[in-house]
């Protein structure tokens, strides 16, 4: 198999919508999503119960906590807790328990 660039502009040739199989488009399903991608870390549950926590305010101190504490015990970046928790990566539309109908 060789990987095609179908744009001749280079600053695009990189993106999921150029790029190309022996001819075929790659699309964004042929690649890992969410728990299935090949570097993730996270798992669903996970990443539902980061969503929680980051809405509920602590007992002892009585603040929400920070998305560097929350990025320190699950150990991924407060980047990655940020983009979890504004819905920025893993989207509920690829959450497995969603798409069967089980409320989370």
């Amino acid at each position: 198999m060789k990987l095609c660039h179908q744009d001749t502009f280079t600053s695009f040739g990189n993106r999921v919508h150029s790029l190309c199989y022996d001819g075929k488009r790659l699309r964004e399903s042929h690649l890992g999503v969410g728990e299935k991608h090949y570097a993730a870390k996270l798992t669903w549950p996970i990443v539902r119960e980061i969503r929680a926590r980051a809405k509920i305010v602590c007992a002892d101190c009585g603040r929400l906590p920070t998305y560097k504490e929350l990025a320190a015990e699950y150990g991924v970046s407060s980047v990655m807790i940020f983009k979890i928790v504004r819905q920025k990566n893993w989207h509920p539309h690829h959450d497995p328990a969603l798409l069967a109908g089980v409320a989370a």
